[in-house]
């Protein structure tokens, strides 16, 4: 048999190999430098001519921050974390569906919106047909073919009714979603700041901190006609109340700024 139709020692374990040295973003050598092993030995590994021994599967495990379980193929979650491997045993759940539930644990829209589609089973159904309606094609072929389906069960457009009950229903549970949270201050502000994390101009939050901008000068600004025109309809107890307002206004801005980029800093 030629060396390049040799079956790997153990497929899985060779796979797994494989794919952490491309995680790794390196080459052979570099790969056999970071796990503190011979460049022979990994690239034996690599081929799959050979499996580790147990001293050199803990140290890749431990190096690569993943399970010797995982390599060997007999989980297929990853990670180390004894929660995550019995989050994902007792819900079906992938490790990556796990780790950004975990991402999303304390962020508001995320898990509420997350909780609630969990919990309307049927706009849950709804998706997951149409996101696997492809499927259905397999149904003309053996062994599924030999089942009789009801009559109209199938039809040409049934892909596009499956995405019109999905828009439908992204509609009708939105709007209960809406009402159910809409009066839910502390639901909207945590909303709120969520889209302005993402969507805050930063640059012109600390523009607007610097003492260069902090006093508005756009009373002195005005022409002379302007002046005449607002003395014509204030006098000058109300001009000053005006200004004063329009400062309080500026301060109020500046703290919020200030409180909002303290809260954006905690969450990098």
């Amino acid at each position: 048999m030629k060396q390049s139709e040799k079956k790997p020692r153990l497929k899985v374990f060779q796979e797994r190999f494989t794919a952490l040295c491309k995680e790794h973003g390196s080459n052979n050598t570099d790969f056999a430098e970071f796990l503190e092993m011979s460049r022979q030995t990994v690239g034996f590994y690599l081929n799959g001519d050979r499996v580790p021994d147990a001293l050199n599967l803990i140290k890749i495990a431990e190096k690569c921050n993943v399970s010797a379980d995982w390599l060997l193929g007999l989980s297929n979650e990853s990670s180390n974390d004894i929660d995550i491997k019995r989050a994902c045993k007792f819900t079906g759940l992938n490790q990556k569906a796990i780790e950004s539930l975990l991402q999303y644990k304390e962020k508001h829209p995320q898990i509420d919106v997350i909780n609630y589609l969990f919990e309307s089973k049927k706009l849950l159904t709804i998706i997951a047909n149409y996101m696997a309606d492809f499927t259905l094609s397999a149904l003309w072929k053996k062994p599924f073919s030999y089942i009789p389906l009801k009559p109209g069960s199938l039809y040409s457009y049934r892909h596009d009714v499956h995405l019109a009950m999905a828009i439908r229903a992204l509609q009708v549970y939105g709007e209960k979603f809406k009402e159910l949270y809409k009066n839910n201050e502390d639901f909207v502000t945590q909303s709120v700041y969520s889209f302005l994390f993402t969507h805050a101009d930063i640059e012109e939050c600390h523009r607007i901190l610097g003492d260069d901008v902090y006093y508005d000068e756009s009373f002195e600004n005005l022409n002379e006609y302007e002046m005449s025109e607002l003395d014509e309809q204030m006098d000058e107890s109300e001009e000053w109340k005006m200004r004063e307002e329009f400062e309080k206004d500026q301060y109020s801005q500046c703290c919020e700024i200030e409180k909002f980029l303290k809260m954006l800093d905690t969450t990098k």
